[in-house]
């Protein structure tokens, strides 16, 4: 008889093994694999001279997620503070420049803490700000 789930383990990339146990079995045995989609049709669109509006296609399995943004200066997409834990499939990214190319990517991140893939596994989108009001 299955009690509970102990823990889940990444085996690489994106597939969870979940590891049960049961009652009167005193090994735990991996059961069941679980393979999490990459976060798709990631699109990033102005929605004013300082923001950008980001949506996506919701991931199965997926509690929240991680939105990054591209640095210009590092070359490297950094995890922007106020996305850490988006609970819907969009975002709207304020405080940017006009007129201004911006660069993102999303990873879903599971109740167990499983994330949906690594930063080089995922296609970008990119969008410029509107121009500013005359």
């Amino acid at each position: 008889m299955l009690t509970k789930i102990i823990k889940a383990n990444i085996l690489k990339r994106n597939y969870i093994n979940y590891l049960y146990s049961f009652v009167g079995n005193e090994s735990n045995q991996i059961v069941a694999t679980t393979v999490l989609d990459t976060v798709k049709n990631l699109k990033a669109r102005a929605s004013g001279a300082d923001s950008m509006k980001l949506s996506w296609k919701k991931v199965p399995g997926v509690l929240y997620y991680e939105v990054y943004r591209l640095d210009r200066k590092s070359g490297e997409y950094v995890l922007l503070e106020n996305a850490k834990r988006v609970s819907k499939n969009s975002y709207i990214d304020t405080g940017l420049y006009p007129s201004t190319q911006y660069s993102y990517k999303v990873i879903g991140v599971t109740a167990q803490g499983v994330r949906t893939g690594t930063l080089a596994q995922i296609q970008s989108a990119a969008g410029v700000t509107k121009p500013p009001k005359k």
